[in-house]
């Protein structure tokens, strides 16, 4: 029974990664793996709830969104149409150089289009880029990263994790051979995420932060910090919850209002967010033993009955409200009793209708706007 939960979850999301926090890396293998009325006022976000001072840098007043429309007219498309030719040739590490070099001479829709331009390219490239320059069959490089960044904790914020300042230091650990592929790839904007052994790139939203910071609107900084928070602390490792039940659905709110929050918004950031959301949907749609959420009995435990009356009480999004309230009624209905880890059925159709319907609500309410 075990093995058709992971199969049902592993087929609906492959967005599943490393726990930030204390979560321990895995060493490399030789296998191959790969309607309820709600408030809609716009989401704020919570005292603390940013990524810590080590992991995004110096808080700058972002530009409001009264100021990102007066800048509408000004886009500067000398150095949009640059950019432009450079995404037509692939050539990420040129933009991104070109962006160092001029965000902070542009105006606040210029310096979005810039970032929008480069995100989008690094989101679709992402893959190529791991075949291409990482992933031709060399696995002694996947080993000699793990074993370098073992040997050296002390010298990374995480080991799992390579973004901003590591990449330089794991640069200089290595040999000029294998430094000088990881550089062209870390050029281009990525970083290194180690999943079941293997590393793949992933877009360094970190880095971009610390570029972008100041020099952009609100609702790209609140992009970029939603993502950065979600590269360093993922919300599931492999298939399985990697933060808190409390977490989970502060975490589901949040994507949520973002896409409220900003209606008039670039196609990568809504299909970078959706994709983020829907991971969170289904883990509030299906508690099950595996990620802790109910007892040996098979009752749902404390927190996650704290967590969905939280959603409740609050009602800030619509589809995560409704999420909690229909798996909190199906869970009442069954008088607490979720199931066991031989009792799933009942559960698993449960989550996959949830998760559907939310699924569709997300699409109708979001993505053809």
């Amino acid at each position: 029974m075990k093995k058709v939960w992971i199969f049902i979850i592993v087929m609906v999301f492959v967005l599943s990664a490393c726990r930030a926090g204390d979560q321990e890396v895995s060493e490399p293998t030789t296998e191959e793996t790969s309607t309820v009325v709600v408030d809609e006022t716009p989401i704020e976000e919570e005292a603390g709830s940013e990524t810590s001072p080590d992991e995004t840098p110096e808080e700058v007043p972002s530009v409001t969104e009264e100021e990102f429309d007066i800048e509408k007219a000004k886009v500067d498309e000398i150095l949009i149409q640059e950019l432009k030719s450079m995404a037509g040739n692939k050539n990420l590490a040129d933009m991104w150089q070109y962006i160092e070099e001029n965000i902070s001479k542009v105006n606040v829709v210029t310096a979005d289009a810039m970032l929008i331009s480069f995100m989008t390219l690094a989101e679709e490239q992402s893959w190529t880029i791991g075949d291409d320059l990482l992933f031709g069959g060399d696995f002694e490089l996947h080993q000699l990263i793990y074993d370098t960044t073992a040997a050296n904790q002390g010298m990374f914020d995480r080991s799992y994790l390579i973004l901003g300042d590591d990449k330089d230091e794991l640069l200089q650990l290595l040999p000029q051979n294998y430094s000088r592929s990881l550089a062209v790839i870390f050029d281009s904007g990525f970083g290194l995420i180690n999943a079941e052994g293997s590393y793949y790139p992933t877009v360094d939203y970190q880095m971009i932060l610390g570029v972008a910071n100041g020099h952009v609107s609100e609702m790209t900084e609140a992009y970029l910090k939603i993502m950065n928070d979600n590269t360093v602390n993922q919300t599931t490792v492999e298939e399985y919850l990697a933060i808190t039940p409390a977490e989970l659905g502060e975490r589901a709110v949040e994507l949520e209002g973002f896409l409220m929050t900003y209606s008039e918004r670039p196609e990568v950031y809504t299909e970078m967010i959706t994709r983020l959301l829907n991971v969170t949907i289904y883990k509030l749609s299906a508690p099950n033993p595996f990620d802790g959420a109910v007892t040996e009995e098979g009752i749902l435990s404390n927190e996650y009955t704290i967590m969905y009356q939280q959603i409740l009480d609050e009602q800030k999004t619509p589809v995560i409200t409704m999420v909690a309230d229909s798996i909190s009624r199906w869970v009442e209905s069954r008088a607490g009793y979720v199931g066991t880890y031989s009792d799933m059925d009942a559960l698993y159709t449960k989550a996959n209708e949830l998760f559907d319907e939310a699924s569709n609500l997300v699409t109708d309410q979001y993505m053809q706007q």
